[in-house]
C-alpha cells in the first residue's frame, strides 16, 4: 500500500557561487533526481549530470539521486545547496600499468569499478576488487561500496582480480570474531591447538609489554583495536607491531575476542556447575579462603569442556600467571587480573543470580583459578602458604622504639611466627612494610587467610603512599619556585621604586630650572620696561 502524502514539500536551494536561492514546490516522493532536473531547466542548465544537491548542515552530505525528499526529512532541513559537481583526478594501478582518472565527487566506490574495467579493458564478467595503498593501516582492505570518492583524502587505487582458489576464499570471507574457537583454528595455515591470534597476542605481550603499567587495567586506542580486529577478521599471519602504537591496543584485542566468543571459555553448563561447588565448598570459600575440596572438584570440572575451550584456557591462565610475576613492574596485582578477564570466564548471564548475592562472586573464582592454575592445568600440588596473618583487635600506640603502630580491624602480617603463644610480644609487618613488635593479646590469628588481598593491599598502599610523597615533593617545588619568584619580583619591584624616585628627583630638578630661567626671563623683562 503506497503512502498518500497530502501536502507538498517547499525546497529552499541555495546557489553558492551566485549567492541566490530559490524556492521550488515538489511532492514528497519526487526523486531528487527530479529535483536537479527542474532547477536545471529553471536556471537554463543543459548538463544535469554534472550537479548534485548537497546538504551543508550536521555532517554535510551528497543527497543521493535515487532517493525521495521524504527519505531526508527536508522539514528539519533550512537549505540545500545546488553545486556543480567536481572532477577528481585519482591514480589507478592495474598490473604494472598506472593511469589517472577523472571521478564525480559524488561518485560511490562502486560507481567507479565499471569505468576502471572499462579505461583498462578489463573482462567485465570476472569479479574485480578496488583496494587503496595508503588509506588504512592494512593495505588490503576493500573499500566500503558506498563511500563517496569527496569522503577520501589522496589515494592511490589498485583494482586486482579477486582470486577463487581455496585458501584465498578462507582469507578473504571466513571471520573469527564473534565465532566459536574452531573457525579460528580451522583457518589456521599450521595445524594448531589454540588460536593464532591467542598465541601472536599473548606472545607479543609477554616480549614487549611484560613490564608496561597497568597491561590489561588501561584501554587501548579504541580505533586501533577495532583496525586491529578487521585485520585478524581476514588473515593471521601479519606483522603486529606495525600496526599497534602500544601493548594495551594488543590487550584490548585480545579481550575483544575472548569477550565476543558466542559462549564463554568455561561453557555456561560447567560455569554453573563451578558457580554452585564454589558456594557450596564451604563458609570459608564465600571470604577469599580456598578449600582444597573445591580445587579438586574444579579440576574435574574443567576437563569435561571442550578439548579447545580446555587449551585456550589454560594458555591463558598460564599467560597470566607470567603477567602476575611481574607484577612489581606492571603494577598488575591478582585482584586486577581477576576484574579484567572474570567477565570472559564467566559472562553475565551465568551469574546473575549469584550476583544478588555476592557481586564479587566472578572475581573471586577468577582470582582463585589464576592462583591455582599449576594445580588445575599441570598437575602440581595445591600451594599453601607458610605466611601467617592477624587480625588487630585494639589501637596500640609505639612506648617503644621497637613497637608498631596498628589500629583496629588492621590486617598485619606476623614475621616470627615461632614466637606464637609462647611471647607476649610478636614480630609484624603492616601493609606498608613497617616492622615492629606487637603485644599479642591485641591481635587475633586469621586461619586459612588468602595472601593475595595482603599483597595487593599493600601495594595499593605503596603506590598511594608513592603518590603521596610525590605530590609533597611536587607540591615543595612549587613552594619553592614561588618563593624564588616572588624574591625576584621584590627585587624588581625595589629596582623600578629606586629608578622612579631617581625619575622624581630629576624631575624635580628640571621644574627648579625652568622656575629659575622664568624667574631671570621676568626679572629682564621687567628691566626693558623701566629703560
Amino acid at each position: 500500500m503506497k503512502n498518500n502524502y497530502a501536502v507538498s514539500v517547499m525546497l529552499k536551494v541555495v546557489f553558492p557561487y551566485q549567492q541566490t536561492s530559490l524556492l521550488l514546490k515538489f511532492h514528497p516522493t519526487t526523486l531528487y533526481s527530479e529535483v536537479i532536473n527542474k532547477i536545471c531547466v529553471s536556471q537554463k542548465i543543459s548538463n544535469p549530470d554534472q550537479y548534485g544537491l548537497f546538504c551543508p548542515m550536521g555532517r554535510g552530505i551528497w543527497l543521493e539521486k535515487e532517493k525521495q525528499i521524504v527519505e531526508y526529512d527536508v522539514w528539519k532541513l533550512p537549505l540545500i545547496e545546488f553545486k556543480r559537481l567536481r572532477n577528481i583526478e585519482v591514480k589507478v594501478c592495474c598490473i604494472k600499468n598506472t593511469q589517472k582518472l577523472l571521478f564525480n565527487e559524488e561518485q560511490s566506490i562502486c560507481d567507479c569499478i565499471p569505468q576502471i574495467l572499462k579505461r583498462f579493458k578489463l573482462n567485465p564478467k570476472l569479479k574485480y576488487e578496488l583496494r587503496a595503498e595508503n588509506y588504512t593501516l592494512d593495505d588490503t582492505r576493500p573499500f566500503l561500496d558506498q563511500k563517496k570518492i569527496f569522503d577520501l583524502d589522496e589515494v592511490i587505487f589498485k583494482i586486482e582480480q579477486i582470486k577463487v582458489e581455496e585458501e584465498v576464499k578462507q582469507d578473504i570471507f571466513i571471520k573469527i570474531f564473534s565465532k566459536p574457537l574452531q573457525i579460528a583454528v580451522d583457518r589456521a595455515t599450521e595445524k594448531t591447538d589454540v588460536p593464532p591470534i591467542i598465541t601472536q597476542i599473548t606472545d607479543f605481550i609477554e616480549t614487549n609489554g611484560i613490564n608496561v603499567v597497568g597491561i590489561y587495567q588501561k584501554p587501548g586506542k579504541t580505533l586501533n583495536i577495532e583496525k586491529l580486529k578487521e585485520i585478524y577478521n581476514r588473515k593471521d599471519q601479519f606483522d603486529l607491531t606495525k600496526f599497534i602504537s602500544s601493548p594495551h591496543d594488543a590487550a584490548g584485542v585480545l579481550k575483544k575476542y575472548l569477550y565476543e566468543l558466542p559462549e564463554s571459555l568455561l561453557t555456561q553448563k560447567i560455569s554453573n556447575k563451578i558457580i554452585d561447588q564454589f558456594q557450596n565448598s564451604n563458609k570459608d570459600t564465600i571470604n577469599n579462603k580456598t578449600s582444597k575440596k573445591f580445587l579438586k572438584i574444579a579440576k574435574e570440572l574443567l576437563q569435561e569442556i571442550p578439548q579447545i575451550n580446555f587449551q585456550v584456557f589454560k594458555k591463558i591462565c598460564s599467560h597470566l600467571v607470567l603477567i602476575l610475576k611481574n607484577s612489581e613492574q606492571n603494577k598488575m596485582t591478582i585482584i586486577q587480573l581477576a576484574k579484567a578477564f572474570s567477565p570472559i570466564f564467566f559472562r553475565e548471564s551465568e551469574i546473575d543470580k549469584i550476583l544478588k548475592f555476592n557481586k564479587n562472586l566472578g572475581n573471586d573464582i577468577t582470582k582463585i583459578i589464576i592462583k591455582h592454575s599449576d594445580f588445575l592445568f599441570f598437575g602440581k600440588e595445591i600451594q599453601s602458604s607458610n605466611r601467617v596473618f592477624a587480625k588487630v583487635l585494639y589501637n596500640f600506640q609505639p612506648e617503644n622504639e621497637n613497637d608498631l603502630e596498628i589500629s583496629i580491624d588492621e590486617i598485619i602480617e606476623i614475621i616470627t611466627t615461632n614466637e606464637i603463644n609462647k611471647e607476649e610480644w610478636l614480630t609484624a609487618k603492616n601493609m606498608n612494610g613497617e616492622q615492629g613488635v606487637v603485644p599479642q593479646n591485641y591481635i587475633e590469628i586469621l586461619e586459612n587467610y588468602d595472601e593475595s588481598d595482603f599483597v595487593e593491599n599493600s601495594l595499593t598502599n605503596k603506590q598511594g603512599k608513592g603518590k603521596i610523597q610525590n605530590e609533597i615533593s611536587e607540591l615543595s617545588k612549587e613552594a619553592e619556585q614561588t618563593v624564588t619568584l616572588r624574591k625576584n619580583l621584590e627585587l624588581k619591584y625595589n629596582k623600578l621604586t629606586d629608578h622612579y624616585i631617581d625619575l622624581l628627583d630629576q624631575a624635580l630638578i628640571e621644574q627648579e630650572t625652568i622656575e629659575n630661567l622664568m624667574k631671570k626671563i621676568n626679572e629682564k623683562g621687567n628691566t626693558e620696561n623701566i629703560i
